[in-house]
This record gives structure tokens, sequence and C-alpha cells, in this order.
């Protein structure tokens, strides 16, 4: 496997020497990725060994032969607040946004990506969670999920993964309000 300048990562029969045939190696038993990473770690998911480093080469295998190589560079940005000091700020921004009625208990579900600058450039899925039994607001035209992400995109920030050639996405349950008042975090 080489790096997009040429150079040789690694061969085929270093991989799997007992195939080795010259520096090539042929697993026709294998179909899948080969990841092989080098640097510092950007990083890391513990469920599932998920894992990234600065420089990664993946190769999809499918019967012993490669078929495609990729390489990337891989980033993290670390331009952000914290999770309850983000939480915090949105749920004082929700509700200098939000005219109408709340409900008394209000949590914003948000499934994004944000960029280099730690801002929110893609929301995936939004939804806001309120009481037991009470139902789930998901339709992007309701004006309270709309002043929530407006509150969510204006004043949070967040760390930011490039991974993969792609921004890393991230979710988070934000509360909103409690007992019919802003959120704040308990102190101990």
């Amino acid at each position: 496997m080489n790096t997009e300048d040429g150079d040789v990562v690694f061969s085929g029969a270093e991989l799997f020497p007992e195939f080795a045939a010259g520096s090539r190696a042929r697993a026709g038993w294998f179909s899948g990725e080969i990841r092989y990473g080098t640097g510092n770690l950007v990083y890391y998911q513990h469920d599932g060994f998920m894992r990234n480093l600065e420089r990664e080469w993946v190769a999809a295998v499918s019967e012993g032969r490669v078929r495609e190589t990729k390489a990337y560079r891989n980033r993290l940005y670390e331009r952000g607040a914290d999770a309850t000091d983000n939480a915090q700020r949105v749920a004082a921004a929700f509700d200098s946004l939000h005219v109408g009625k709340s409900p008394d208990l209000l949590s914003l579900y948000v499934v994004f990506a944000a960029d280099s600058t730690g801002r929110v450039v893609r929301i995936d899925r939004a939804r806001l969670l309120s009481e037991k039994g009470s139902p789930v607001v998901s339709d992007p035209a309701d004006p309270l999920l709309q002043a929530a992400l407006r509150a969510f995109r204006s004043v949070s920030r967040w760390d930011a993964w490039w991974v993969g050639g792609v921004w890393k996405e991230q979710a988070y349950f934000i509360p909103l309000r409690r007992a019919g008042t802003v959120w704040k975090p308990r102190r101990g």
C-alpha cells in the first residue's frame, strides 16, 4: 500500500507472509477494510473501538484484492466550550428567542457537525422532548423547534473533528427548561 506521494507504507508480504508471492500477498478469504494510521490520536470513541489518528490510509478489499485506497489527514479543532456551558448558553438564548408558552420540562436532542471555527455547519436530526407521555416535536416547521435550533446555532461552540474527509457527527441532549424556568446546571 502506498501513500498519495507513492511512498510504500507496507507491502502485502509484510501483512500476510504465509500468502506472499514476492512483495504481494493474495488473501482470497478476506473482504473488508484494512486501516493503517500514524501520528497522534485525533478522535476516540469507546464503543466499537473507533479511533482515528492524524494520518490514515484505508484499503477496501474484496476477496483478497485491493479495490480502492484512500489517504486522510485527520484533525481535531478545539474551539468549543464544554457541554454544560454550551447547554446553559443555548437554554438562555432559547428563552429569549421563543415567544409563547413552553412546556415546564423541555430538552433538545440534536445530531450535528461543527467546523474548524466551532460553529454548527450541519444539523442531521433534531427533536424536542418534554415530560413523559408528551409528544416528541420533530417537525422542522414547528416554531418551538425552530427557536431551539436558532438558539443552538447562534450561541453554541463545539470542538470539531475532521475525520475521513468529513466533519464528524456529534449528538447531544441539551436541557432548555426545568420546572418552568430556564435550565441552569445544579451547583454542588
